[in-house]
């Protein structure tokens, strides 16, 4: 390669490189220049210390606070928030960088979704900390677009903090969203399966009892024959207490009525679920109750752990899905393995005589044999007849 023509590719290349961190830049409008800030979205606010959160969006509220320690929600009655999504939203905050100013921006609100209009409302996140109160606005999202040359402008999100300016992030804020039912805790138990001692079901058609023996092997309890058990179908059972999980929560004044029980025993505690009939209203789930109850001499962390769940879980009423339901309350007969299935009878092949030398030698011994039982009747036959002729 010549001299030159290197020379022309190198400048190729630098055009090719300024071109594409022109339409890399990210400008509010056509013809507008967005400037750089620095730092994170919300500066020297120590998230650390935020006491409470208010979403408000379109239609919806949610106010999340500090009760008595714990991350709970408003408008569920005060009820644990998923603290996983709690920390990821102010995780996002946080970490959010300052994104890019827009000129003017502020003058123009509404063309970035920052003031409630007749067709859209920006999420409004207020935040309580230990310097006082922040505001963030998020507005609406920018999209690529697929019309400007080369790789077009990048997406992001248009934000304002308080009485700032309005700013360009380019990812969004996780979490934000206002809806109530996405906030609530919806994990009722998270028992360990080999903690679990014992459990009772009755289904109102039939009861029966699992508990560990010394070995901690898995046996039917208070069975005297032996009874074989499936501890696959068995446990199922103590994977649904492990992971149970609700759909909703009903209201205080809902009727309830349990057909179905279980108890499962754990270190002295013993987890009471009572589960009413399939509802068709609420695509086929079952309401249940749960109540903890501690034995009088368990250890003090043990009990006060106890109190807290009981306090938490007693007086509601849940909705689990069906398929739930059904793991927690299987007929006896499921968890018993079927008899071996019986093995075919094996035919029993007849002595074929033939195809061989010795084979045939036993053939023509037989034929002759016949021959010589067959001549001395001949014979008889023949002297009769000739003593028949005589006679005549």
């Amino acid at each position: 390669m010549s001299k030159k023509t290197l020379f022309l590719l190198v400048i190729l290349l630098v055009l090719l490189l300024g071109v594409w961190k022109f339409h890399s830049r990210l400008p509010a409008a056509p013809g507008s220049v967005a400037a750089e800030g620095d730092g994170t979205l919300l500066g020297t606010v120590d998230m650390s210390t935020v006491t409470a959160i208010t979403l408000e969006g379109v239609g919806a509220t949610t106010h999340l606070a500090r009760v008595e320690g714990d991350w709970c929600v408003a408008e569920k009655d005060d009820y644990p928030a998923d603290f996983d999504r709690l920390r990821e939203l102010i995780r996002s905050i946080d970490d959010t960088e300052a994104g890019q100013v827009i000129p003017a921006g502020t003058e123009h609100l509404a063309e970035f979704g920052l003031v409630g209009d007749e067709t859209s409302t920006p999420t409004r996140v207020t935040m309580q900390h230990a310097a006082g109160q922040t505001v963030l606005l998020i507005g609406d999202r920018r999209a690529p677009n697929p019309s400007e040359p080369y790789w077009g402008r990048v997406p992001g999100r248009y934000v304002r903090v308080d009485e700032g300016p309005v700013r360009l992030l380019k990812e969004d804020i996780r979490m934000a969203e206002a809806d109530p039912d996405g906030w609530w805790d919806r994990s009722l138990l998270k028992l360990v399966a080999e903690d679990i001692q014992r459990i009772d079901v009755a289904t109102g058609i039939e009861t029966y009892a699992i508990e560990r023996g010394e070995d901690q092997v898995l046996q039917w309890a208070d069975d005297d024959e032996g009874e074989e058990m499936d501890s696959n179908a068995v446990n199922r059972i103590f994977g649904a207490l492990r992971g149970l999980r609700a759909d909703a929560i009903l209201p205080k004044d809902a009727e309830f009525e349990g057909v179905s029980h279980l108890d499962a025993r754990v270190a002295g505690v013993t987890y009471s679920l009572h589960i009413g009939e399939a509802r068709s209203e609420h695509n086929r789930a079952r309401p249940i109750q749960i109540t903890v109850t501690a034995a009088d001499d368990v250890a003090p962390d043990v009990a006060a752990d106890a109190v807290r769940q009981s306090k938490l879980l007693t007086g509601n009423t849940y909705l689990i899905p069906s398929y739930q339901a059904d793991q927690l309350l299987p007929a006896k007969s499921t968890l018993i393995p079927p008899p071996p299935a019986s093995e075919p009878p094996v035919p029993v092949e007849e002595e074929v005589v033939g195809g061989t030398e010795e084979g045939e030698e036993a053939e023509a011994l037989d034929a002759t044999d016949a021959e010589v039982e067959e001549a001395p009747a001949e014979a008889e036959e023949a002297a009769d007849t000739e003593e028949a002729t005589d006679a005549s």
